[in-house]
């Protein structure tokens, strides 16, 4: 059985990834996604496709001590979740 992602989902998976921010639980993801600014992670990872999703698949990685954890996500769960917040932008 194949899962679909839908909005709703997605912002279910970004919730799980953003604790720290008390608005992601409530309205979707962090500004700088939505406001196409040139990079996240206060300039650790470029906002490009790959580099959300290496953001959001293993945030230590690129930023040590960043209070974002890993998420876990399948590679197809990844990359809906990245396809669907760039539909934001």
């Amino acid at each position: 059985m194949t899962a679909v992602l839908t909005p709703e989902l997605a912002l279910q998976y970004l919730a799980e990834l953003e604790p720290a921010l008390d608005a992601v639980a409530v309205l979707g993801p962090g500004g700088a996604v939505l406001a196409g600014d040139s990079s996240l992670a206060a300039g650790a990872v470029p906002n490009t496709v790959g580099g959300l999703s290496g953001w959001i698949a293993n945030p230590q990685a690129l930023k040590p001590g960043a209070r974002m954890p890993a998420t876990y996500l399948s590679g197809s769960q990844l990359s809906s979740v990245v396809n669907y917040l760039e539909t934001l932008r």
